[in-house]
């Protein structure tokens, strides 16, 4: 399997990061490819201490029964 993280946009705020980004996993011959919103706190260190990722989900679904049914 191979997966793909692509950064299409990234901003910071502080201590907050915000990426805007395309995960493609590579499910047989094809490709699911899922738009995800993440966000991530950094601390002093430069550790990230939160991390939250926003994608829909019927969107990842519909991809996957696709796949699979191929």
């Amino acid at each position: 399997k191979t997966v793909e993280w692509r950064i299409l946009n990234q901003w910071e705020f502080g201590d907050t990061v915000i990426n805007e980004r395309i995960d493609r996993f590579q499910i047989g011959d094809g490709w699911l490819e899922l738009p995800v919103a993440g966000v991530f706190r950094v601390n002093t260190e430069g550790r990230i201490t939160l991390w939250r990722d926003y994608f829909d989900m019927g969107g990842y679904t519909r991809q996957l029964d696709e796949l699979l049914d191929s």
